[in-house]
């Protein structure tokens, strides 16, 4: 890539993912935040459950899918199915990972999918056949169970 894009094209193009979800799935994000961040820190990987080796060998992250009331440090999750949740993604790992700028906005279209994937209840295992391309993107927000195949 030439030249890296700047933190507001990467919001640009996070908000244009979720922008383009149907409408039955945008609303039920009224308690999702998504943020977009340069890099994950060390406490963050280690949270995510990254050993030093890892970390120390370059392991990241692209995306993370987070209770919200967690990060911030609240003490109460608030009502079942309402407590409020955070996406964030990556930058910088992104553009470590991609050669061009259609690449990257692959990298973000795939991330952004994964992390609202597990905002709708998805394991990192149900989403294996999403991320080797052996499922339809449009089967993502299907409940684990009700998938075709």
């Amino acid at each position: 890539m030439e030249s890296a894009p700047s933190s507001a094209w990467f919001e640009k193009e996070v908000y244009s993912v979720l922008a383009r979800l149907p409408a039955t799935i945008r609303e039920r994000l009224a308690n999702l935040v998504v943020d977009v961040e340069e890099e994950p820190d060390h406490q963050t990987l280690v949270e995510a459950g990254f050993s030093g080796e890892e970390i120390a060998a370059g392991e990241t992250l692209f995306g993370l899918y987070e209770p919200l009331f967690a990060a911030s440090g609240l003490q109460h999750e608030g009502p079942p199915g309402e407590s409020p949740k955070r996406i964030r993604i990556f930058s910088g790992p992104l553009l470590d990972a991609t050669d061009s700028l259609d690449d990257l906005r692959h990298e973000v279209w795939m991330t952004v999918i994964h992390e609202l994937a597990h905002h709708f209840g998805w394991s990192e295992r149900d989403l294996e056949p999403f991320e080797s391309g052996q499922e339809k993107p449009e089967g993502i927000f299907q409940p684990p169970q009700n998938r075709p195949g």
